[in-house]
């Protein structure tokens, strides 16, 4: 992760998962019984990236110089083949906006808002789109802090 100035935060995110090493049951025609084999599944990589930007964070001018706008993309392996072919590879782009929620009492709460664009294809196999929107509300206020008494 990389900060700038309070305004800009790049960060970059390299995941390995070690499916290539794990046992994993098939069926066998001949015993007529699950088997362990090794070499059906494989190591699964994926990368993600993204931007949040922010023109002012302490500005009390408007809301729209406080709210965060976000990018991001992703691109990740599969872990398993189908019928002796490579699953399907994902690639993923999303964006959206960080609200900040504040009065009098609440000043560190955030709604967000994100849409999200993923494509999952394998050749001669099957090519997937999804479309999400995503609606969430943090919660950042002292009344979840615990009480202390003297």
């Amino acid at each position: 992760m990389w900060s700038h100035g309070g305004k800009w935060l790049v960060g970059a995110d390299v995941t390995l998962q070690k499916w290539g090493r794990l046992d994993y049951p098939s069926y066998d025609a001949v015993t007529k019984s699950y088997v362990l084999k090794d070499g059906l599944l494989k190591d699964r990589y994926r990368v993600t990236a993204g931007v949040d930007y922010v023109p002012n964070d302490v500005s009390r001018r408007s809301f729209i110089y406080r709210t965060h706008y976000r990018l991001g993309a992703g691109f990740a392996t599969p872990y398993y083949n189908i019928n002796g072919k490579e699953g399907p590879k994902e690639l993923s782009v999303s964006g959206g906006f960080g609200i900040p929620l504040q009065n009098a009492w609440n000043n560190r709460s955030t709604l967000n808002i994100s849409a999200q664009w993923t494509r999952s294809s394998a050749k001669d196999l099957i090519t997937e789109n999804t479309f999400r929107i995503n609606i969430g509300l943090t919660f950042n206020e002292r009344w979840f802090a615990k009480w202390k008494v003297d």
